[in-house]
């Protein structure tokens, strides 16, 4: 299978051991984002437990040959779990024009311009 693979341009390529299908020329990329995420946050810890992000807690308790594949697994658990529950979300407005409706007014009356946290706190639909 991977004589098949070479058959298609680099940029084609997909990443079988990740299942986010990076391309295989964006997958050294992402994996030195969060590579120099990691080192940038041990060279920068966090100055008070409000300013802790999930990196913080790798760094602390996992060995540093386990701190990246698990830094890989958090995103693309997130990727996944995001996009699942904007999928269901989109699914349900469409199957529910009533509810549709609701949040479209709501979303008019309280968001003028960029959107803000205190524009969504102002929503009871949402």
């Amino acid at each position: 299978m991977a004589d098949k693979w070479d058959g298609y341009p680099s940029g084609q390529h997909i990443d079988l051991k990740c299942d986010t299908m990076i391309v295989a020329g964006t997958r050294s990329e992402f994996y030195g984002s969060l590579s120099r995420a990691i080192e940038h946050r041990k060279q920068n810890p966090a100055k008070s437990p409000q300013e802790l992000i999930f990196v913080d807690e790798l760094i602390d308790n996992q060995p540093p040959d386990i701190q990246l594949s698990d830094a890989v697994t958090f995103c693309v658990g997130g990727f996944h779990t995001t996009g699942t529950a904007l999928l269901w979300a989109i699914y349900y407005l469409c199957n529910n024009e009533d509810v549709q409706e609701k949040l479209y007014r709501e979303l008019v009356e309280n968001i003028d311009g960029e959107i803000t946290p205190a524009d969504i706190a102002n929503c009871t639909q949402s």
